[in-house]
């Protein structure tokens, strides 16, 4: 826990309150849950753990989008990194002691390491009690194995962020600065690639993060599960960060009344749940528009293939060609700073008499021979890292290691912009 707590401290020191605030609330209120079943006890807590995420995060935007009041006070206000994450950890365990799903009262040591657990908290994968309490409250053994298979993830997880994402920023940064210089061929390639660079950017972080809870013994639940091979948005959400989608599903969508309703409220509560997403992801239109189109997404395809699985390989190569298509063009309102923007990058695609491609010609093949490598190191070797972490016994290959280790070291010290991880914003 100390560990923890320094690891986050190191960031900025003052947002260690607002982590020990958040471990307070919800440890007294599932000690308070333990002794009497009362919602409004349950409410109480959930809304004092919301409140500071809701002034850190949606005051200038309530203020400033919503209401139309400016004030450069709150515009001056720094989001606790990690603050979505952690209060979502937090209130699961508050809400399977109201549900009855967990009857373990913690200990405050154990309870404030499982809120701050260093290699999830920045950016999660979002874990439950029922999956890392035992593993806190039991001694975790490290062997030489774990470390390696460890290993093997961390660098798989810096490949993708810092050969492959950021690299790709670089060329959606420059389209998305200015989309009106460019051609419909360009703004393309600008929406696919942003499809690449925002798995791989956190996809990168969580495959760190698990790696580094495999050398320390602990299983952190996988995130993705290769979401872009999905044939349906239903199937695309069940893949991509997995942590958060299975969070909503349990604690809003079944709160809600799931599909056990009527089929306009069933519509209504998948809107509220993407909607929910959109604006947990960040307090910007734009975030809420993307989670919108999403909800659409779903309500759409459960009117045109139901329940219908896909069983031919032609219509399964339709289906997932169709499936990256609406998902990329959604990740546009994602990218934008604002509407306005993403509508500029969308309308920029009929700009049919503007050059094809107007800069860095070498970085862009360059790009190209990244993407093909990823590509497939993601299709092999990854599937093979995955299985020998998720077994514990399979023998280490070195050839992986020194492959990744090698293509790492080589593309890093041709030099490129570093970003920070997208994903820290939420």
């Amino acid at each position: 826990m100390a560990a923890s707590y320094l690891f986050y401290g190191l960031f900025e020191p003052r947002f260690l309150l607002v982590l020990i605030y958040i471990t307070i609330i919800n440890y007294s209120t599932i000690h308070l849950l333990s002794n009497k079943k009362n919602k409004q006890i349950l409410t109480l807590g959930i809304i004092l753990s919301l409140l500071p995420l809701v002034f850190f995060k949606y005051t200038y935007f309530l203020l400033n989008d919503v209401l139309g009041i400016e004030s450069e006070v709150f515009g001056k206000i720094i989001l606790p990194v990690g603050i979505s994450f952690f209060t979502f950890q937090a209130l699961s365990y508050t809400i399977d002691i109201y549900r009855q799903k967990e009857n373990i009262i913690p200990s405050l040591l154990d309870f404030s390491l499982y809120t701050a657990f260093f290699p999830t908290i920045l950016s999660g994968p979002i874990e439950r009690a029922r999956t890392l309490m035992p593993q806190i409250k039991s001694l975790q053994h490290c062997n030489f194995n774990l470390i390696l298979n460890g290993t093997q993830l961390f660098i798989w997880g810096i490949f993708q962020k810092i050969v492959v994402a950021d690299r790709i920023s670089e060329y959606v940064g420059y389209v998305y600065t200015s989309p009106k210089n460019y051609g419909t061929t360009t703004i393309l390639f600008a929406i696919f690639l942003y499809s690449v660079q925002i798995y791989c950017d956190f996809a990168g972080y969580s495959n760190m993060a698990i790696g580094i809870g495999r050398m320390l013994g602990f299983n952190i639940r996988k995130n993705f599960n290769f979401p872009y091979f999905s044939t349906s948005i239903r199937n695309f959400w069940k893949k991509w960060h997995i942590s958060l989608t299975s969070w909503l599903t349990e604690y809003v969508y079944f709160s809600l009344g799931g599909n056990r309703v009527k089929e306009w409220r069933w519509m209504l509560n998948i809107l509220i749940v993407f909607l929910v997403s959109g604006i947990w992801h960040g307090a910007a239109w734009t975030f809420i528009v993307w989670g919108g189109i999403h909800g659409i997404y779903q309500i759409i395809e459960h009117y045109i293939l139901g329940k219908t699985e896909l069983k031919h390989s032609l219509s399964k190569i339709v289906a997932g060609s169709t499936l990256c298509t609406i998902v990329s063009f959604a990740w546009v309102f994602f990218r934008a700073n604002s509407i306005e923007q993403a509508w500029d990058v969308l309308s920029s695609l009929g700009n049919l008499n503007i050059p094809l491609f107007t800069m860095f010609t070498t970085q862009f093949f360059l790009m190209l021979f990244v993407l093909f490598i990823w590509f497939i190191i993601e299709l092999t070797i990854y599937k093979h890292i995955i299985k020998i972490t998720e077994s514990n016994d399979n023998p280490f290959t070195w050839t992986n290691l020194i492959f990744m280790s090698l293509t790492t070291l080589i593309i890093c010290s041709l030099g490129t912009s570093g970003t920070s991880f997208v994903y820290f914003q939420f």
